[in-house]
């Protein structure tokens, strides 16, 4: 959505859509998280990596809906608080034992803390990490999962 030309497409799309809506029985939903690039560091002042503050490189409500459709009766915004740090780290704990069981130690704690930090308190974006984090390392490890070793048989 950061492409002005799809996002010109995209919202082309719901305005017809929106024009349709009375005509329409059937709704459409869309989940956006505000947040900035994925990977982006901010500093104290709000300046990426790459030293602007550009907010195009933001995706918000704002930035995908038309003005003129933010404030539609056919509208409706849900906004959820950020899950909280420890809570976050807690879920993902979870989520990791009961996937990849084996995985302990310090690795674990240093990929829990970057995904905590890099997921903004938005749990699906989280796990989704976690998830990118396993696959990215098994394959890095040959398919094995992490605490396999070579010539180690099943149970």
């Amino acid at each position: 959505m950061l492409h002005a030309t799809i996002l010109g497409h995209f919202q082309s799309a719901l305005v017809a859509f929106s024009e349709q809506a009375y005509e329409i029985s059937c709704p459409l939903v869309i989940v956006v998280s505000d947040a900035g690039v994925r990977g982006e560091l901010r500093d104290e002042h709000g300046f990426g990596s790459f030293g602007s503050r550009d907010s195009t490189n933001t995706i918000s409500i704002r930035t995908l809906l038309p003005t003129h459709l933010q404030s539609s009766p056919f509208v409706q915004q849900v906004a959820f608080n950020p899950v909280a740090p420890t809570r976050m780290r807690k879920a993902l704990q979870v989520v990791l034992a009961n996937e990849e069981p084996k995985r302990k130690g310090a690795a674990v704690t240093e990929l829990l803390d970057a995904v905590v930090a890099a997921s903004s308190g938005d749990i699906r974006s989280a796990i989704m990490a976690l998830q990118f984090a396993c696959v990215v390392d098994n394959s890095a490890t040959g398919g094995k999962k992490a605490g396999k070793r070579k010539g180690s048989k099943d149970m």
